[in-house]
């Protein structure tokens, strides 16, 4: 989903109440829908593909460095995270500051700090201080990390080699996060704020390579679950499961989702 552990994975968003104005690598690159976990960082208490779930507070321009992600810009249209994630077999040190546009789910900007197919490349300071002073051209929040767990009333799903498991369910400032692929319905007490289908949320079956097998889809599900509520913004890591040892898992990925409602 790790420097500080989404990946800080370097991990989807929805708009609240009071509309928030929807939502920034050195240098820019292409936008791309749904993040892909393989260049993002988050906290190391946060499982394989990390998020830096840093204290709630708002941050001033120019004070919030990579120890204060994953972020929404004060404006609620942007998201930043440092992302790291497994690196599939290879486990490799990976971290980049990724900044997500929450109208839109893709990327906006992104800077790698460690690549993972160049590790020691020296420098590795001069990027990190070119990651800070992305942040330092904006005002951001801290994002707060919800309570997961296993939701028992989800179906029991099983692909591959991997062990039978149920969707995750997270929980944070009075919502309820429940994503059984591909439906995502996000509760406000009986309330519901989002209920639809996120099909940039999985990933497709198919051969990885030309004469390899041809694999099933992967089964996704959260991992990681970051929001701030008056912004009206929620991040979602995105894990698979099912994989094989000729049908791997793919990495984590980010998204963005924003939710409506007071």
């Amino acid at each position: 989903m790790h420097a500080r552990s989404f990946v800080a994975l370097g991990l989807l968003m929805v708009s609240c109440a009071q509309p928030a104005t929807p939502v920034a690598p050195v240098p820019d690159a292409s936008p791309q829908s749904a993040v892909d976990a393989s260049s993002l960082q988050p906290a190391p208490d946060a499982g394989p593909v990390t998020l830096d779930a840093a204290p709630e507070a708002d941050a001033r321009a120019g004070t919030t460095t990579l120890d204060d992600l994953p972020a929404v810009s004060e404006d609620g249209q942007r998201v930043a995270i440092a992302a790291r994630v497994a690196d599939g077999a290879r486990g490799r040190d990976n971290l980049s500051l990724v900044i997500l546009e929450v109208d839109g789910d893709h990327v906006a900007k992104r800077v790698v700090i460690v690549d993972p197919n160049d590790a020691e490349r020296p420098g590795r300071g001069e990027r990190e201080d070119a990651a800070n002073r992305v942040l330092a051209a904006d005002r951001w929040v801290r994002l707060v990390k919800y309570e997961l767990a296993e939701n028992p009333a989800a179906p029991e799903r099983q692909g591959g080699l991997g062990m039978p498991f149920r969707a995750n369910v997270a929980k944070g400032e009075g919502l309820v996060v429940d994503y059984r692929e591909p439906l995502l319905v996000v509760r406000d007490g009986k309330r519901e704020v989002v209920n639809r289908a996120m099909p940039s949320f999985s990933k497709r079956g198919g051969a990885h390579c030309k004469g390899c097998v041809v694999c099933p889809p992967p089964l996704s599900n959260a991992a990681a679950v970051y929001g701030n509520r008056s912004r009206g913004v929620l991040v979602i890591e995105v894990e698979y499961r099912g994989g094989t040892d000729l049908c791997w898992e793919p990495d984590q990925t980010l998204h963005v989702v924003r939710i409506t409602g007071p």
